[in-house]
C-alpha cells in the first residue's frame, strides 16, 4: 500500500502514455491506491482531457517540457492534504 507521500512524488511528472501505436507526451496531475496498484490521472500536453490509468503505462521522464500551470509547491501541499483527509474518512 503507497503512502501518502509516496503517491504525491507522481505529482507534476512529465512522461509518455503509450496508448496501442501512439505515445502520447503527459503530465500526472494525481494519483491513487486502487487495490495493489497506483493510478495516475494523465493530461496530455498540449491537448485536452484527462484520464485514470495505470502507473505501468506510463514511461516516466521521457518528456522535459514542463508544461504552463505545472504542479507549485502550493498545489502539493493542498492535494497531500485532500488525500491524507480523504484516507482519514474511510477508516
Amino acid at each position: 500500500m503507497a503512502t501518502t507521500l509516496e503517491l504525491a512524488k507522481y505529482i507534476g511528472l512529465n512522461g509518455t502514455l503509450s496508448t496501442g501505436a501512439l505515445r502520447v507526451p503527459i503530465t500526472i496531475s494525481d494519483a491513487r491506491q486502487v487495490f495493489d496498484r497506483v493510478d495516475v490521472l494523465v493530461e496530455p500536453v498540449g491537448g485536452v482531457g484527462v484520464q485514470w490509468v495505470s502507473i505501468e503505462r506510463i514511461k516516466l521522464g521521457t518528456f522535459t517540457k514542463q508544461p504552463e500551470g505545472s504542479t507549485t509547491p502550493l498545489m502539493l501541499a493542498n492535494w497531500i492534504i485532500k488525500h491524507q483527509a480523504d484516507q482519514a474518512k474511510k477508516t
